[in-house]
């Protein structure tokens, strides 16, 4: 709309009258509302930092500076939908998986109550024996009390976890290590490698040719990345590229970048055309964090099916045991008679 003549906020009202939620329209609406108050665009977007990532505010005050706002709104949209496309690609790859993973514990919940039932029936008066007897699993949890300790231990588990990670974004050193770690990690960290640096290439790019000082384009580039690593290295970026090193040794210096695009961006910084390398760069990384991805979420995937298969062979050999223990004890007991 903006590279057809329509005002920023008459492009903006009619975002609002065809948006697909109720969110959307309200921002759509109260943008509208701030710019013929005669506020820019960014200050605007602004207001609604929670809905809208920091990147998408930062990259559109870029193109308000330098009059390329239709061209950063249609890099950003192409960013947008990718990372869109690509959650879904994995989402819909890992769903089956762990819904079977849930399924098994859901069975071995089962198992430790229904064995606290044949315990219950065999021995009303809650004999010790019996009950250690009819334990299949061997983990001491039967009956009702045991499929609530077993899913209070599950349900504590996935707690700690999660709010664990939420408590590390605070601790930014901790998520630094956090997320460096996960680089080093042998199938994870080549994924997570190529999709940063192919948005720091698209970020460079897109800076460097709005004439944006080279601190903040630094800084916005790996902004682009997601990755809380990639940003922890902005000061040393921008250090040694003050310090007068080149582009090439600048971002070898930070570890982050592989031989290949190092090498290309030194052949761009010969001739005096990094951007327009980092530019070429960008869909081949973009690429390759496509296959590692689809790799990734079968890896992901045959894990998953990997534990679930432990569980059930594991299930079927304490089965068989506890069958032939209660086998061995009839014969006993019948040759005692």
């Amino acid at each position: 709309m903006l590279d057809a003549g329509i005002l920023v906020s008459d492009s903006f009202a009619l975002i609002g009258e065809n948006a697909a939620t109720k969110r959307v329209r309200l921002i759509s609406n109260q943008i509208v509302t701030d710019l013929k108050k005669g506020q820019d665009l960014t200050t605007a977007m602004q207001a609604h930092s929670a809905y809208l990532p920091d990147l998408f505010i930062r990259m559109v005050s870029l193109g308000e500076q330098t009059g390329q706002l239709p061209t950063v709104l249609l890099s950003l949209a192409d960013h947008y939908e990718k990372n869109v496309r690509l959650t879904r690609e994995f989402r819909s790859e890992i769903a089956l998986p762990i819904i079977q993973f849930f399924a098994a514990l859901i069975v071995v919940g089962c198992v430790i109550w229904f064995t606290g039932m044949i315990a219950e029936i065999r021995s009303p008066q809650g004999n010790k024996k019996d009950e250690l007897s009819t334990d299949i699993l061997g983990f001491g949890m039967q009956g009702t009390s045991g499929l609530i300790l077993w899913t209070q231990g599950w349900l504590i588990l996935f707690v700690v976890l999660i709010v664990g990670y939420q408590l590390m974004k605070l601790v930014l050193p901790l998520l630094m290590i956090f997320h460096r770690m996960l680089l080093s990690l042998p199938v994870i960290g080549p994924c997570l490698q190529a999709f940063a640096v192919a948005r720091f290439s698209w970020g460079y790019y897109l800076t460097q040719n709005s004439g944006v000082p080279l601190r903040e384009a630094i800084n916005t580039s790996l902004s682009a990345t997601g990755n809380p690593y990639f940003i922890s290295k902005g000061p040393l970026l921008i250090e040694n590229l003050s310090r007068g090193r080149s582009i090439t040794e600048s971002f070898k210096k930070t570890g982050l970048f592989d031989k290949t695009f190092l090498q290309m961006v030194s052949v761009g910084e010969a001739s005096g055309t990094v951007p327009e390398a980092l530019h070429r760069l960008s869909p081949q990384f973009e690429d390759i964090a496509h296959r590692k991805l689809s790799f990734l979420t079968k890896a992901a995937a045959t894990a998953i099916w990997f534990i679930v298969a432990i569980f059930v062979v594991f299930l079927i050999f304490r089965m068989a045991a506890w069958y032939g223990t209660m086998i061995d004890q009839g014969i006993e007991g019948f040759q005692t008679m």
